[in-house]
C-alpha cells in the first residue's frame, strides 16, 4: 500500500497474494433485519483510520449512500468478523451517518469505535494510501493500470461469517469532467470490472504500473528484457454500480448482464467528508481528553480496556459517538 510500509519479523502466509489477507479485512456488510431469521445481506461498508494532530487515531466506517437510502428506516444489522472466526451482528438503528455537502457524492461515514478487548478482525485503510491528484501525475496512473475490489457478494454473504471476494479489473477512464450517471452529473472514476448485487460501498484500489527490467542468462547484457508491473497500491474511491444495459427480460437477468463499466466515487471525496467541520472538531476534543487522561494517570488510557466489553457496549458506543455532534446538516 502507497506511504504504508509495513514491517514483520517473519513472512506472512499472504505475502505473494496480488489480493492480502489485510486489504479483505477491512469490509464489513449490511444487512436488513425485516423480522426473517437471517438478515438479507445487500450491501459492503469499510473502515478508514486517520492518525490524530497529537496522539491516538481515529477509525470511521465508510459506504455508499444508496446503500443506507435502500435500507431507509427498516431494522439492518453491521456485521463484523472477530478473530475467533465467527461474527457479531451489530444493531445500525441509532447509527447516524455524514454525507458530503454535493448531493451528487454517493457516499456516507460514521465515527467507529473498535475497542480491542472486542477481539473485531478488522484492518483499516490509512487516509494515509488515499489517491490524490499529484499521485495521479506523479505515478503516471491512467487507463489500463490494475483494479481491484474488496467486498460482499451477496449470493455468497457467508452463514456465520463475512466472506468478502476480491474482483479485479482495469482503470478505464479518469474523467476531466464530470460524468451523467442515474439521471445526474458527479465526479466518478470508470473501471472496467463489472458491479454485482452488494459490491456497492467497497473500496477499490489501484496499482500503478512499475518497468522491471529483467535479464535471462542467454540474453546479452546490453539487451535487458523489461517488462510492466503493479507496483505501489493506492484507495481509488468507493464502489457506486454499473450501468444498466437496455432492459430485455427479467430481473435475474437484468442483474446478470451490465455495460462492464463500473463507478467509482473517488478518494478525495471521502477525504473532504471526514474532514467536515463536525468531524475535525470532534478530533480535536477526543484529542484533548486523551492527552488530559495521559497526563493525569500514565495507566488511563490502558485502563479503559481492563473492563469486558460486550456487544451492547459497542452498539451504545458506536451510537454514542454518531450522535455525539449533533444532528447533521448534510
Amino acid at each position: 500500500m502507497a506511504r504504508a510500509p509495513r514491517y514483520y519479523l517473519w513472512p506472512q502466509k499472504d505475502i505473494g497474494m496480488r489480493v492480502s489477507d489485510s486489504v479483505r479485512k477491512c469490509v464489513v456488510c449490511l444487512g436488513l433485519k425485516d423480522g426473517a431469521e437471517a438478515p438479507d445481506f445487500g450491501g459492503t461498508a469499510f473502515v478508514v483510520n486517520l492518525p490524530g494532530e497529537k496522539i491516538g487515531n481515529f477509525q470511521y466506517l465508510v459506504t455508499a449512500k444508496h446503500c443506507l437510502d435502500k435500507i431507509g428506516d427498516r431494522p439492518y444489522v453491521i456485521r463484523m468478523n472477530t478473530r475467533d472466526g465467527g461474527s457479531h451482528e451489530f444493531d445500525g438503528k441509532g447509527v447516524r451517518w455524514w454525507s458530503h455537502e454535493d448531493r451528487t457524492v454517493d457516499a456516507a461515514v460514521t465515527p467507529f469505535i473498535n475497542a480491542p478487548s472486542f477481539h473485531l478482525d478488522l484492518r483499516a485503510v490509512g487516509i494515509e494510501t488515499f489517491l490524490t491528484d499529484e499521485d495521479i501525475v506523479k505515478h503516471q496512473i491512467g487507463p489500463g493500470d490494475e483494479v481491484f475490489m474488496t467486498g460482499l457478494f451477496k449470493h455468497v454473504a457467508g452463514q456465520k461469517k463475512n466472506l468478502p471476494i476480491a474482483r479485479l479489473g482495469s482503470l478505464a477512464l479518469i474523467p476531466d469532467e464530470q460524468v451523467y450517471f442515474h439521471n445526474g452529473f458527479m465526479d466518478a472514476y470508470l473501471v472496467e470490472s463489472r458491479s454485482i448485487g452488494g459490491l456497492s460501498g467497497s473500496p477499490a484500489f489501484v496499482s500503478e504500473s512499475v518497468e522491471v527490467p529483467y535479464r535471462t542468462a542467454k540474453s546479452d547484457a546490453d539487451a535487458d528484457i523489461r517488462y510492466w508491473a503493479p507496483g505501489q497500491t493506492f484507495f481509488l474511491g468507493v464502489v457506486r454500480g454499473h450501468w444498466d444495459a437496455p432492459p430485455n427480460g427479467t430481473l435475474l437477468e437484468a442483474e446478470k448482464v451490465n455495460m462492464g463499466i463500473c463507478v467509482v466515487v473517488p478518494a478525495n471525496k471521502i477525504r473532504e467528508i471526514l474532514y467536515l467541520p463536525e468531524f475535525v472538531e470532534m478530533r480535536r476534543e477526543a484529542e484533548e481528553r486523551l492527552l488530559k487522561d495521559k497526563h493525569k494517570d500514565s495507566s488511563a488510557l490502558d485502563s479503559s480496556f481492563a473492563k469486558p466489553f460486550t456487544k451492547d457496549d459497542f452498539e451504545s458506543a458506536l451510537k454514542k459517538a454518531s450522535r455525539k455532534i449533533g444532528p447533521s446538516k448534510h
